[in-house]
């Protein structure tokens, strides 16, 4: 079910068979792979800790790992304005309290957990659409009949997480 909701999210009015299988689609199913080994992983870790340990230690090694790529990028590529940078404030600041949460709930369950935390897709489209109204640059520009099949999608990926989450596994 959240395979097909995902094609029909990722409608548009040109889009055709084969341009769902391109690069960014492949790297869009390496992230989740590795997203679902990652709090795989997490549960293990969390059997041991508590969330915030966790977030620490996580987030320290992902420092360590992000500041080792830049013999391999260069340093002048890094070379950013703070104003590029600022929305990325608010959006750590955000990311460190839904890390918190779902971190707290791992500790009880990593499957239901995981699967509820799919609940993100109608969310954010939900927010998007209503921060269209102040800042229209939000919302891509298309036919009422692409934003129906993208609606529907989310729909088949949110009912799919749902049942995922109910089912004994």
């Amino acid at each position: 079910g959240m395979i097909v909701g995902s094609v029909f999210v990722s409608i548009d009015e040109k889009m055709s068979v084969k341009s769902y299988f391109r690069l960014g689609t492949v790297l869009i199913l390496f992230q989740v792979f590795f997203h679902a080994l990652s709090n795989l992983f997490a549960g293990f870790a969390l059997k041991q800790m508590n969330a915030f340990t966790f977030m620490f230690w996580g987030d320290l090694s992902a420092a360590i790992m992000a500041l080792s790529i830049i013999p391999f990028v260069g340093v002048r590529k890094l070379n950013v304005s703070f104003s590029q940078v600022k929305p990325l404030f608010m959006g750590s600041f955000f990311s460190v309290i839904a890390a918190s949460s779902l971190f707290t709930a791992f500790q009880t369950n990593v499957t239901i957990s995981s699967t509820l935390s799919l609940l993100t897709s109608p969310v954010v489209l939900l927010f998007t659409v209503l921060a269209s109204t102040v800042r229209p640059e939000l919302l891509e520009h298309h036919s009422g009949k692409v934003y129906t099949m993208r609606t529907i999608g989310v729909t088949v990926i949110l009912l799919s997480s749902i049942v995922l989450s109910l089912s004994k596994v």
